[in-house]
């Protein structure tokens, strides 16, 4: 199976001509290089990285110079990796339509109302007073004496007559139709033309 193998050092990729089975980190590893030109390498100097591919910290002159001396020593030179982070604004889309409709709704409107009238009831009591009598309320009625002063052998004052007046209070309903307004809104997603 062929895995990509990127070359740091000098910016070369290869792919794996031949890979030895076994754990055996000393076992040379065949690279077929982009420019048609094979390296071989042991195992050891290659590191896995996530994306399945693997790295060599050394650069291809190094492992020619290591072929050409035998089993001279490869010096591995130790490489720092830093991590460079950013961010950018990508289009989704060309934006958003929004559309807004009024529409009329009937609702009906029950809100008690109240009517007051005053009802008057002339009372006959003809009866003689001491001194005049002073409005009075007895419950929910207004008590108003009527005086008149009748000449007689003697001068008295007499009660004619009592408005006794009460306050009368109904309840009653008159359901309306009323119009209110309500909004209905639709957003609608209008894609990118470019892609």
């Amino acid at each position: 199976m062929a895995r990509l193998v990127r070359v740091e050092g000098n910016g070369w990729r290869g792919i794996v001509h031949r890979w030895p089975k076994g754990s055996d980190p000393n076992r040379e590893i065949s690279i077929r290089l982009d420019n048609g030109e094979t390296l071989v390498l042991p195992a050891s100097l290659l590191t896995e990285r996530a994306d399945g591919s693997y790295y060599v910290a050394v650069g291809a002159d190094q492992i020619r110079e290591g072929e050409t001396r035998g089993n001279a020593p490869v010096v591995i030179p130790v490489i720092h990796e830093e991590l460079e982070i950013g961010k950018r604004t990508v289009e989704t889309g060309a934006g958003v339509r929004i559309q807004k409709a009024a529409r009329e709704e009937e609702q009906i409107v029950d809100l008690p109302l109240f009517h007051e009238r005053v009802e008057v009831e002339r009372v006959p009591v003809d009866r003689a007073l001491d001194e005049p009598a002073p409005v009075r309320h007895v419950g929910e009625t207004i008590v108003v004496p009527v005086m008149q002063e009748v000449l007689v052998v003697r001068k008295e004052l007499r009660l004619v007559e009592e408005l006794h007046i009460r306050r009368i209070r109904t309840e009653t309903h008159d359901p309306q139709t009323v119009i209110v307004r309500k909004e209905d809104v639709t957003v609608e997603r209008l894609e990118n033309e470019e892609g």
